[in-house]
């Protein structure tokens, strides 16, 4: 299912808890939802923040992340959304928790995000980049929030023009998620053995969205980093 410049990361995710401060408050103001309520995003942010020194806020569907040398421009498509109706023919999907048992009936959203490479402002192609994600919480009773899952996707080459697709589908077959259903997942990018960004996603069975990101240096305190 893991392809060269298009994968699939099927996942079901919900939301951390953490008591709201005044900065992450006027932060939610810029990054309202229809489907995210405030108070849930800036649950989020806050409970992201703590856990991530180095989190920032994305505010547009476009952006980029400078890592080191490196810059990763980020762009999404407009979301898909299934009521219903087949995806990818029902053919055989393999997921986070394994073997997805697919119908001709899809319920939830689709967004295909478009990355691309550059160094020193030239195109980055020709490399190896594997995913890692980590579900931060899930409101299912397959969640074990003492041992969060972890997947880690085969690694895959990046284009010569150093670009690369990552299809994120949020949804179930067959029935519809509860309506409510809120999910956040982190997701690291490890380029040639090396972490160069991680972006943090939530989602709900009608949106997919990117919420914020973060750079090494993890713990820039330390004396080598200076």
């Amino acid at each position: 299912m893991l392809k060269p410049a298009a994968r699939l990361c099927f996942l079901a995710l919900s939301l951390l808890v953490a008591k709201a401060s005044l900065a992450a408050a006027q932060e939610v103001q810029k990054t309202k939802s229809p489907e995210i309520s405030e108070d849930r995003l800036h649950e989020i942010l806050v409970a992201i923040s703590k856990l991530d020194s180095k989190f920032t806020i994305i505010r547009t569907s476009s952006f980029s992340i400078e890592s080191g040398d490196l810059t990763v421009n980020v762009g999404t498509d407009k979301p898909t959304l299934f009521d219903g109706q087949p995806y990818q023919n029902s053919a055989p999907l393999v997921g986070l928790y394994g073997q997805i048992d697919v119908s001709d009936k899809f319920y939830g959203v689709e967004l295909i995000l478009h990355y691309s490479l550059q160094k020193q402002k030239a195109a980055y192609g020709d490399a190896f980049v594997k995913e890692r994600v980590t579900v931060l919480y899930e409101e299912t009773p397959r969640f074990k929030a003492l041992h969060p899952r972890v997947y880690d996707s085969k690694p895959f080459a990046v284009n010569k023009d150093g670009t690369f697709v990552d299809t994120q589908l949020f949804g179930r077959f067959h029935s519809p998620l509860p309506e409510k259903t809120m999910q956040v997942l982190k997701q690291e990018f490890i380029l040639n053995n090396e972490l160069i960004a991680t972006v943090y996603i939530v989602r709900t069975p009608k949106e997919v969205r990117l919420i914020g990101y973060s750079v090494p240096p993890l713990l820039p305190g330390l004396e080598g980093y200076k």
